[in-house]
């Protein structure tokens, strides 16, 4: 977690946030703010009292996934690339249509490849993917999506087929 300190920073009734600029996108910060008397000059005011908060931003989107191969069993193959360096990434998220809505991969480098097996034949699949950053739960948070890519599967393999002969010249499958 990076450490940064804000002194002397007093905060004016009429607003009700503060921008903290110049952060790292996937980073884990801490603030406390506090809480004074309303007497001026600052040098006056008594201390009230102080509340820690603990936030983590959002990262960067990764780049959009590329298809790295499809094999006719439909198993695909795509090519995963992180964030822009500062970015702060725990893994990937990769949503897609045909077999699972959703395929978290707990690594953080990039580029990597990843494949997904046992995919509907001859089904149209869109895939998208976002980074997140934190451990599960109320910390994590997760980029906005990359730009989606589309794919059809091959067509299955043909099954139950039967020959039955209609006459001693033809057959019908």
């Amino acid at each position: 977690m990076s450490t940064g300190t804000i002194t002397n920073f007093y905060y004016n009734l009429t607003e009700k946030s503060y921008t903290m600029p110049g952060l790292i996108p996937g980073e884990s910060y801490a603030a406390t703010v506090q809480a004074f008397s309303a007497k001026y000059p600052p040098a006056t005011q008594s201390f009230v009292g102080s509340s820690l908060i603990n936030q983590r931003t959002d990262p960067t989107p990764p780049s959009s996934p590329t298809i790295k191969s499809l094999t006719n069993d439909n198993s695909i193959t795509l090519t995963l690339v992180g964030p822009e360096f500062p970015t702060i990434f725990t893994g990937y998220n990769l949503n897609y249509t045909g077999a699972k809505s959703i395929q978290p991969i707990s690594e953080n480098t990039s580029p990597i490849d990843t494949t997904i097996n046992s995919l509907v034949p001859n089904t149209n699949i869109t895939f998208l993917l976002t980074v997140f950053s934190g451990p599960s739960g109320d910390s994590q948070t997760e980029s906005t999506p990359a730009d989606s890519i589309f794919t059809t599967t091959y067509p299955g393999t043909p099954t139950n087929i039967a020959f039955l002969t209609i006459s001693s010249t033809e057959v019908k499958i």
